[in-house]
């Protein structure tokens, strides 16, 4: 992932670069790649639980990119963006054979 996030980051101008990957029960989304986080964030994002209320689960669940604004996540995700800065986020999933196996995030 690194080549191709640095790419992009450049590409973008994006802060940071995000990629998880979905556990074998597609519940639960785990860090398989960051760059430009702080690190007090890589905790809180090494392993996601999809739940109704997640962005990454919707983008799952409907298999379609969504552009978040800050105000859309929850107090402690803001909190961790506002430290990048940053103040939208791509979200696109990540596709193999046609069933989403992840999301990547900048």
């Amino acid at each position: 992932f690194r080549v191709g996030a640095e790419e992009l980051l450049h590409a973008m101008r994006g802060q940071a670069f995000v990629v998880h990957l979905l556990d074998e029960t597609g519940k639960t989304a785990k860090l398989a790649y960051e760059v430009g986080l702080p690190e007090n964030a890589v905790p809180l994002l090494t392993d996601v639980v999809l739940d109704e209320q997640s962005n990454l689960a919707h983008v799952v669940r409907t298999a379609t990119p969504r552009v978040f604004r800050l105000d859309e996540f929850s107090p402690e995700y803001q909190e961790i963006f506002r430290a990048i800065p940053l103040h939208t986020t791509a979200t696109i999933p990540l596709a193999s054979r046609g069933k989403v196996v992840g999301v990547m995030n900048m």
